[in-house]
């Protein structure tokens, strides 16, 4: 039988800021209308080759095409396996980072063709790749939809001083396990110093002294545009093992004093983002510290299944944007939040009774994101989350009988060509995004949020169709200045109120005890009502009709 041939591609590139310096890489290639690139990032050791077991894994376990297989793509730092060093010299985490943005935005452009900004990026990362990751993310918000840490380096944690130092004054040998002689602690310390100290040198010529001051916790900064997250950490016992076998450090000393501080330490990472888009920390049976290489099945299908999360959220917000969805009459309500929809009963009493149809079935059969993923073929995946329960719904809909085997009042098509990008934060609580049709952006929403919110999904938004002549950029600006004086507006003098663009728009000028305010004109709320009324000046999209107004 002839050897199958290995279907990752190999080569080069010379980055536009170190035109003098190859960088290796190693990709293969994903369906050819698929918008996911995942990247995998080396811990310290490991070049990019540790990755292709599993890159080939995952694209085995793309071959249901239930979701478009990623592209995926795995890189060695200046310094590392067979890329250049560095021209610059040593290079720390942050340089790193930087580095890494850089190779994105021209791999993409050269490479796919395409914008970074078009890809939805997953950051598949081992030890300090995990850092490098953390760091890009604060420096370029938003740009990462998901992550995988696979036994994330303790960033701030000093290796060497979670050792005893028996030397110390009033150290007793008491606190010792049993077995553990002064000696064999003086040996160990010793040993990790030699080669995790932040100033132990190394092939790459990374510079880790800076390392603890960039990421000084494990909570934070978060993750920002609440990305997908899995913290995944070694198997305490196979990790002993290792440390037993290279450093001749027994069991019960890694046991006690590193394997407990790097649980916490993954604990806190998985709070990176929100609680409904985190998962673990999850232990990887059976390995060590570099997880990829001793199980690349697992990290195979811990990012297919972070993968098939982020395909089914998308599939939320695209059918959410479909036109062909009555928002008033349907059966479900989509909150806004991720994956969140909720059966809404309407009363058959209201309608009559030609007009008023039940429907007793499997209610997983007749969720949205089920209908959306039966018909739109092998772009989206199934939705695995979506319970399942067996009840009765009745719906008011027009006369109109549609065909018996779907809920009535859902699009009996996807609209492929719709997509709906994320809500972005623009500050702490305004937000934006936008609607496109066939790549054409044909919509802007903004929006505030108040605390009790999930980050950035609005309590109150409204949409601008840029119907005007006026540069985007300053119909962009007016925008988000409409949003940003009623968040100051909501919050002055810690008045905390409801306020939203329907009820200033009003003109009220007495107190609306439902919403907790005072709105007096030639105060703060009269600044928003002057900013809605600049942009209908200038843009006749209608996105506060005036015409209707009553305020004076």
């Amino acid at each position: 039988m002839a050897a199958t041939s290995n279907p990752i591609n190999h080569g080069t590139i010379q980055l536009s800021t170190k035109p003098n310096a190859n960088l290796s890489y190693s990709f293969l290639p994903g369906d050819a209308k698929t918008e996911t690139l995942v990247v995998f990032l080396n811990g310290l050791i490991l070049p990019k080759v540790s990755w292709e077991r599993t890159m080939l894994a995952i694209q085995s376990r793309f071959q249901d095409g239930e979701i478009s297989q990623p592209h995926l793509l795995a890189y060695d730092r200046y310094g590392q396996g067979t890329s250049d060093k560095d021209p610059s010299g040593d290079h720390d985490v942050l340089d790193s980072a930087h580095d890494l943005h850089t190779f994105l935005v021209e791999f993409c452009d050269k490479k796919l063709k395409t914008n970074l900004a078009e890809q939805q990026v997953v950051f598949v990362c081992n030890s300090i790749g995990c850092a490098v990751a953390r760091l890009f993310a604060k420096t370029y918000p938003t740009t990462v939809s998901g992550f995988v840490f696979l036994d994330s380096i303790m960033a701030h944690v000093d290796l060497v001083a979670l050792w005893p130092d028996v030397d110390a004054p009033g150290f007793q040998k008491e606190e010792l396990p049993k077995g553990t002689s002064v000696e064999d602690m003086r040996r160990v310390k010793e040993e990790y110093r030699k080669r995790f100290a932040v100033s132990a040198p190394n092939p790459e010529g990374l510079d880790r002294k800076t390392l603890a001051g960039l990421l000084p916790e494990a909570s934070g900064p978060k993750l920002q545009g609440n990305p997908w997250l899995t913290v995944v950490g070694h198997d305490d016992e196979t990790f002993a093992q290792e440390n037993e076998k290279t450093f001749g450090v027994s069991p019960g000393l890694v046991h006690k004093y590193i394997n407990p501080v790097w649980h916490n330490y993954n604990k806190e990472l998985a709070t990176l983002t929100s609680s409904n888009k985190s998962k673990g920390p999850v232990v990887a049976k059976g390995c060590g510290h570099f997880i990829q290489r001793d199980d690349s099945e697992f990290v195979a299908a811990e990012a297919r299944n972070l993968t098939s999360s982020m395909a089914i959220e998308e599939a939320c917000d695209k059918l959410w944007a479909s036109p062909r969805i009555d928002r008033e009459s349907s059966a479900y309500a989509y909150t806004g939040r991720r994956l969140e929809w909720r059966t809404r009963v309407s009363e058959p009493t209201v309608a009559s009774a030609d007009s008023t149809r039940a429907i007793e079935s499997n209610i997983g059969a007749l969720h949205p994101v089920a209908m959306l993923m039966a018909m739109t073929g092998p772009s989206t995946s199934k939705p695995g989350t979506v319970a399942k329960s067996s009840t009765t719904v009745a719906q008011s809909r027009p006369t109109t009988t549609p065909a018996p085997d779907l809920p009535p009042d859902l699009p009996p098509a996807y609209e492929d060509s719709f997509s709906l990008d994320p809500w972005t934060s623009r500050s702490k609580h305004t937000h934006k995004r936008r609607l496109r049709y066939e790549g054409r952006k044909v919509r802007w929403d903004y929006g505030i949020s108040e605390d009790s919110y999930a980050r950035n999904i609005p309590d109150t938004f409204f949409v601008c169709k840029r119907k005007t002549k006026t540069d985007g950029g300053i119909m962009n600006d007016l925008c988000l200045n409409i949003v940003r004086t009623l968040d100051s507006h909501r919050r002055e003098l810690d008045r905390n109120c409801h306020c939203d663009f329907d009820y200033i728009k009003t003109g009220k000028t007495c107190r609306d005890t439902s919403r907790l305010c005072v709105w007096v004109p030639g105060k703060t709320g009269m600044w928003v009502w002057k900013a809605m009324q600049r942009h209908d000046e200038k843009c006749s999209c209608g996105a506060f009709d005036f015409s209707n107004s009553r305020a004076r």
